[in-house]
């Protein structure tokens, strides 16, 4: 499957560029090529805007979102964290290869390793947003499968999420055209963050599979 890359201009015309590991690349695509066959396509979102526009706007609605059937999104790529506090660790000392035959020693600093403490000042934000956009999508919507991609700055993984990952993933179930065909899932975290948000996650094919509930 080919991932593109969905954004609008100021104008709000749709702009599709194939995707290079998430990012925007230099190429392309018509909208005529992808809606011949939607399912060979990830529609991916960067932004939350271009999201909510690709939805609630009828033209892009009716000439290519209303195909999408696949979505990624890329939830967390604007966060932004601040580390208040730095630890330095004390000084390290350490025997030269003569300390054993005299007082000799070498002493070695290590500074600069990053405290836990973060704070994060457009996480807030950054969810209302994303669950804004979320609300455009429509009722009846053909959307099988949304994978939340949830890569940040530093790796940081922050918890509160998982409120926005239910209401979200609750929304777009209730909204579905063919009632029990939904499915979600999670990327760009680690095993332990996964299976602490799977819970959330209405349709989630790591719990509920990928059979459908009338078969």
């Amino acid at each position: 499957m080919t991932e593109i890359i969905i954004a609008t201009d100021a104008s709000n015309s749709l702009h599709c560029w194939i995707s290079d590991n998430g990012a925007p690349s230099e190429t392309t695509i018509p909208i005529e090529t992808i809606i011949q066959d939607p399912f060979s396509y990830i529609f991916a979102f960067r932004n939350a805007y271009h999201l909510f526009i690709s939805f609630s706007n009828e033209i892009i609605y009716n000439e290519i979102t209303r195909h999408v059937r696949i979505i990624r999104l890329y939830i967390l790529r604007e966060l932004q964290i601040i580390y208040p506090y730095r630890c330095t660790s004390p000084a390290i000392i350490i025997p030269t290869p003569a300390s054993s035959f005299s007082s000799t020693t070498s002493t070695t600093t290590t500074s600069g390793d990053v405290c836990n403490d973060a704070i994060l000042p457009n996480l807030e934000n950054i969810m209302e947003k994303w669950r804004f956009a979320c609300r455009a999508i429509p009722n009846g919507h053909d959307i099988n499968f949304v994978c939340f991609e949830l890569s940040a700055p530093d790796g940081y993984m922050p918890s509160g999420i998982s409120r926005m990952l239910q209401i979200i993933s609750t929304v777009l179930s209730l909204k579905e055209r063919e009632k029990g065909r939904f499915r979600c899932g999670l990327e760009g975290c680690s095993p332990a963050a996964a299976a602490r948000f799977d819970p959330c996650l209405v349709g989630n094919v790591a719990i509920v599979g990928w059979s459908l509930l009338n078969e």
